[in-house]
């Protein structure tokens, strides 16, 4: 099985990440230096044997405090900033696990 896979994006986010290219960067590397920049609490790419699973999903009846969607938009560079209604638990391998404050839009979807 390959380690690479094909993914559909629209005409926008495919120019978007080759403005972000430099040198001889493939758009894989672009990606990764995009997700490694992410200010959510998951961090930089993980190495593959340490794939991420998300350990729980909750939904909240009453976020605590100020808490907003932590969803980060690599294309836009912004961060949805939505009340937040979901508390994510994430986890990379046997690491610590981290919480993610997530809106509807950007929660489980259970379709």
């Amino acid at each position: 099985m390959s380690d690479t896979t094909t993914i559909q994006t629209s005409v926008e986010v495919r120019e978007a990440l080759h403005k972000r290219k430099s040198g001889d960067e493939s758009l894989d590397d672009v990606i990764r230096k995009l997700i490694n920049q992410t200010p959510a609490p998951m961090g930089a790419i993980k190495e593959p044997e340490q794939p991420l699973e998300v350990v729980e999903n909750e939904k909240l009846d009453n976020a605590p405090g100020d808490a907003t969607c932590s969803h980060y938009d690599v294309v836009t560079g912004e961060t949805c900033v939505s009340p937040a209604e979901w508390l994510q638990t994430v986890q990379y391998g046997d690491s610590d696990p981290s919480e993610l404050y997530l809106c509807d839009e950007h929660g489980p979807n259970d379709d």
